[in-house]
């Protein structure tokens, strides 16, 4: 079995021969496409522009058969592997298979037709609370292909700042690692698009606003406190300040989304944190409300997200938000092509408080990604662990009646802090095998059972050749600890399996798979010196 699981698969009884030298050839169009992305996933492979040549990968179009979307096909022979490709994902789909498939020291013979459970597979990278390093970030999209991911979320801005130099706010930093030049973000995009990866740039508004209103006051709520979590609606600056920056994210990002935040408002179940809501008392909000005929601050949440809408829509994109400020108990005039991140039922004293359940969305007309947060967050140890995504799948949990699931298009993991290397330096071990088991369960809906087997599986697919050693073995989970100090889940690592798995590591130099050896070596000594 493989990450991710196929739908079909016939043997015969017949292994492939894998030379020495990996060859491959491509068709015009959708299968030339597929092949650039096979050459970023397998670098090493050789290229032939000779079409007469024999290949051991050939890609080859085949649009006849669209009975699903990104469906692909792939023959094995025992001299030769033929991926049929039904369109772009599908090709690029083939094409991750093939690369996980060479891992392995044998290849059956057979073929496999193969499709996804969702349309909507999806990793976000939190790049405002921590810069992450580029090497990180590719390889990151380089795990979400080889899973079959199909978009990135990217977590441009928050409280601390804006990850990259934006020309729109040219005053807001970033306070935690620097900021990407635009150029940097152009790469990214320029990878994602061999890989047929939509990219879903996020800003965020009117929340987590202490770093724009520091670098432009003029945006603040009249207030006696220095609290300034929220933007002033009731200002026009704070809307010329966002439609320049929206315009800005538009022109940069290629494609249709733009997510616009809108979660946490406040919180006033923890008034130490300073993140409050002033609108009700601020005299500019409170004009505002009568000039708008706006009840109260719930009407005034949604006149904001109704006003970033039009702005958003303006550009010719479609905009997504969070869910836990939208109270479903009443009417909610929002329209209903915005596509909504679902990720928990807000807290007491955070937003509407057990009423902004998945269902009620559903039930409300709305389309869901499904991100809740005790099984797609990586961030913490209690979130998503084998244990909870054996089961798991965008339509189970939260739990929705059966005639809404179809409105669920796909699930999301969020990867918060991951740049904030100084707090929450695991990610660079566990990142991968998360992307792999989430991966996995937005692919195909079936429960699976996580076997010992799944650990050598895991392994191969991590450092890009089948192990001698059980190197997860040494970790004692798929997704190694996320606690401070703690590198293992076993109580004690035999010194010897430890230096033979650093050994086996250390030869490993394909690249992407490299990345993810050395960060496993460097996991491993930390194993051994607190042992």
């Amino acid at each position: 079995m493989i990450f991710t699981r196929f739908k079909n698969r016939t043997y015969q009884d017949g292994k492939c021969n894998i030379p020495n030298v990996i060859t491959c050839k491509a068709e015009d169009g959708l299968a030339q496409q597929a092949l650039q992305g096979f050459l970023v996933l397998y670098p090493n492979a050789v290229c032939v522009t000779d079409t007469n040549t024999e290949c051991f990968i050939e890609f080859k179009n085949d649009t006849a058969d669209k009975a699903k979307s990104e469906q692909y096909k792939l023959e094995i022979s025992e001299n030769k592997m033929t991926v049929y490709c039904q369109d772009e994902r599908g090709g690029i789909n083939g094409a991750a298979t093939v690369a996980l498939l060479l891992c392995n020291e044998e290849i059956q013979t057979g073929e496999i037709v193969d499709y996804p459970d969702c349309a909507y597979r999806s990793f976000m990278i939190d790049m405002a609370r921590g810069l992450p390093s580029m090497a990180d970030i590719k390889n990151t999209i380089l795990s979400m292909a080889l899973s079959k991911f199909n978009h990135l979320h990217l977590h441009l801005m928050d409280s601390k700042g804006i990850c990259y130099k934006s020309n729109a706010l040219s005053k807001l930093g970033c306070g935690v690692g620097g900021q990407f030049e635009i150029a940097d973000i152009q790469e990214i995009i320029q990878l994602c698009q061999i890989l047929k990866i939509t990219i879903v740039p996020e800003i965020e508004m009117p929340a987590h606003a202490k770093a724009i209103v520091k670098a432009y006051p003029e945006l603040a709520c009249d207030t006696d406190t220095d609290c300034h979590w929220t933007v002033c609606p009731g200002v026009e600056a704070t809307w010329v300040y966002y439609e320049r920056l929206i315009q800005e994210v538009a022109s940069i990002f290629p494609d249709e989304y733009i997510h616009i935040g809108s979660d946490e408002l406040e919180f006033a179940d923890l008034p130490k944190l300073n993140q409050l809501c002033f609108w009700d008392s601020c005299e500019a909000c409170k004009q505002l409300r009568e000039r708008e005929g706006l009840a109260d601050r719930q009407a005034q949440f949604y006149y904001v997200v109704n006003r970033m809408y039009d702005i958003v829509k303006q550009t010719g994109k479609k905009m997504m938000m969070w869910n836990d400020q939208i109270d479903v108990t009443k009417d909610v005039p929002l329209d209903r092509d915005i596509l909504v991140e679902f990720w928990r039922v807000a807290e007491p004293g955070r937003g509407p408080y057990e009423n902004c359940s998945m269902a009620g969305l559903l039930e409300k007309g709305f389309r869901v990604i499904n991100a809740d947060y005790p099984h797609t967050y990586c961030d913490l140890e209690e979130y998503m662990t084998p244990e909870k995504l054996h089961d798991w799948n965008p339509t189970v949990r939260p739990n929705v009646p059966d005639e809404y699931k179809q409105q669920i298009i796909g699930g999301e993991a969020c990867a918060w802090e991951f740049g904030n290397l100084k707090n929450y330096p695991f990610y660079a071990v566990t990142a991968a095998p998360a992307i792999m088991l989430f991966g996995d369960k937005v692919w195909d809906f079936k429960d699976r059972t996580y076997t010992d087997g799944d650990r050598m599986l895991m392994a191969a697919y991590l450092f890009g050749v089948t192990p001698k050693n059980d190197i997860l073995s040494c970790i004692g989970s798929l997704i190694p600890p996320r606690e401070a100090n703690r590198y293992t889940y076993v109580d004690s690592v035999p010194a010897q399996l430890i230096n033979r798995c650093i050994e086996e590591l250390q030869t490993c130099e394909k690249p992407h798979y490299e990345h993810n050896a050395k960060a496993f070596i460097q996991q491993l000594h930390k194993i051994a010196d607190a042992q």
